[in-house]
């Protein structure tokens, strides 16, 4: 409670000797999380689409290989108001489909920890902000996911193989899993099961 009166006495004192000085420039509105880039017949990143729908015109220059096709993406872009994007920071993530569980070699299903921040359903896919404990930023881990599908609802399992990593630092991960091929439908069920440090966890989602 100390500390907490203290930050915000420290505060109300910093508005008060800022109050004669010019006011700061407002932020630009921003544009963070998944979405879907298009690319245009240039080979270049053209579109933005986020998991509302909306979409936005991309106004740097970056190079997506790839002509006319659609990509998923990690964000963060400055909004201008005009359906401009201006990106800053663009990461792929883990976004291949997931294996049937029946194909998935035994010798691959080992359960060493890992945490997930935050999942969601949105442009057709699964969308997960994954926690992974390592060494060294480099350090090898396999990582490995399946689905099966019963009764309608899909269940996705995943695997995690640190290889006797020690658990030192936190690094992230995302991933950005197609749902399009399972044919859910409204109000079935994603269910996501993932080993953590206190055992098996599972989160369900509503296919939306």
């Amino acid at each position: 409670m100390k500390q907490r009166v203290l930050i915000l006495t420290v505060l109300l004192a910093a508005f008060l000797t800022a109050g004669c000085s010019k006011e700061k420039e407002p932020m630009p509105a921003q544009l963070t999380g998944f979405v879907t880039g298009y690319s245009g017949s240039d080979g270049y990143l053209a579109t933005l689409r986020d998991d509302f729908g909306n979409e936005y015109k991309v106004t740097n220059r970056i190079n997506a290989f790839v002509s006319n096709t659609s990509f998923r993406y990690v964000v963060r872009a400055n909004l201008d108001g005009n359906g401009n994007a201006s990106i800053y920071q663009l990461i792929d993530p883990i976004a291949h489909k997931a294996i049937e569980d029946h194909t998935l070699n035994d010798t691959l299903r080992v359960k060493d920890p890992l945490k997930i921040v935050s999942a969601y359903i949105g442009g057709d896919h699964l969308n997960i902000v994954m926690q992974i404990k390592t060494r060294y930023e480099a350090y090898y881990h396999f990582l490995e996911y399946t689905h099966k599908i019963k009764n309608g609802n899909c269940y996705i399992k995943f695997y995690h193989n640190a290889f006797n990593d020690e658990p030192v630092y936190t690094r992230d991960a995302f991933l950005s899993i197609p749902l399009e091929s399972y044919n859910l439908h409204q109000n079935d069920t994603v269910a996501v099961k993932y080993p953590s440090s206190d055992g098996d966890r599972i989160i369900k989602l509503v296919y939306k």
